[in-house]
């Protein structure tokens, strides 16, 4: 390390007996050999993204197997009604997650 200097400006100097090591290959050794991210090697598989865009895209076959069973049963009011009952049940759990979220602590929330 030629460029290596203390706070008073003098330069450090590697203690007798002490190997010096990279700052990268103490900190992550598994990533210190290559810094770019490949397809094969993704944060997220790609079986996994392919999976979750069909997820995505069968939003609409579920909607209407499920309008299916509503309008057989209980007509149109039940839809309407059962649209209305799941929104103040979604706006429930929205609010209870909130609640658990605020109490969660937050770095420099004292400043």
């Amino acid at each position: 390390m030629k460029d290596d200097i203390g706070i008073n400006g003098s330069p450090v100097e590697a203690a007798k007996g002490v190997e010096q090591v990279q700052v990268d290959e103490v900190i992550a050794p598994e990533t210190s050999q290559s810094q770019g991210l490949g397809l094969s090697e993704g944060y997220i598989p790609l079986l996994a993204t392919v999976a979750f865009g069909f997820t995505l895209q069968a939003t609409w076959e579920g909607v209407a197997l499920t309008m299916q069973f509503s309008i057989l049963n209980g007509g149109p009011a039940s839809l309407v009604y059962g649209g209305m009952l799941t929104a103040c049940g979604a706006i429930l759990i929205a609010l209870s997650l909130a609640e658990m979220a605020s109490i969660d602590p937050v770095v420099g929330a004292q400043y």
